[in-house]
């Protein structure tokens, strides 16, 4: 949907203006305010038409989420004012597809620290492990979770001297 107001020079609401999307057209109401609904694609091109007023021409993206709001103001005469609000932004790489593989060799790393926690084999690989499973980012919980155990076995540290 796209809303707004159309206003002349002064600041003045301006009644009966033309708005019109492709096949989709209203007109302004005596606050000048129009409402176009139902719109499709991701970008428009809306013309503002008024007699004795230029002609003005928007081009802006539409988001399909919202709500679109664009003010407007005309001026008397027969110039024709273009404006574009389109965002032309390359959209980057999204990094998950590149942290992936980091991630799922930081979880394996803190899988096998795990074990040797567990068994009470390995000191150095347990503190590894647990620091790369805060380092793998296990749903916000277990980045927590790696670090209370990096805690424990810290504390618990004398146990696994004395079995090595």
């Amino acid at each position: 949907a796209v809303h707004g107001t159309v206003i002349d020079e002064s600041g003045n609401s301006l009644e009966g203006v033309k708005v019109e999307i492709g096949d989709k057209k209203t007109y302004t109401n005596e606050q000048g305010k129009y409402y176009l609904y139902d719109l499709t694609g991701d970008e428009a091109r809306l013309n503002f038409v008024m007699e004795g007023y230029g002609t003005v021409v928007v081009w802006m993206n539409i988001r399909a989420d919202g709500t679109n709001i664009m003010e407007i103001e005309m001026n008397e005469g027969e110039e024709q004012t273009n404006y574009d609000y389109r965002k032309n932004v390359a959209k980057p790489w999204p990094p998950n597809y590149a942290l992936a593989p980091i991630f799922m060799i930081a979880s394996i790393v803190a899988l096998i620290g795990s074990s040797a926690a567990l068994l009470h084999q390995n000191f150095r690989m347990a503190v590894l492990g647990c620091l790369f499973g805060v380092l793998s980012y296990g749903f916000l919980i277990g980045s927590v979770l790696s670090v209370v155990a990096l805690s424990l076995l810290l504390v618990d540290r004398e146990r696994f001297e004395t079995q090595e």
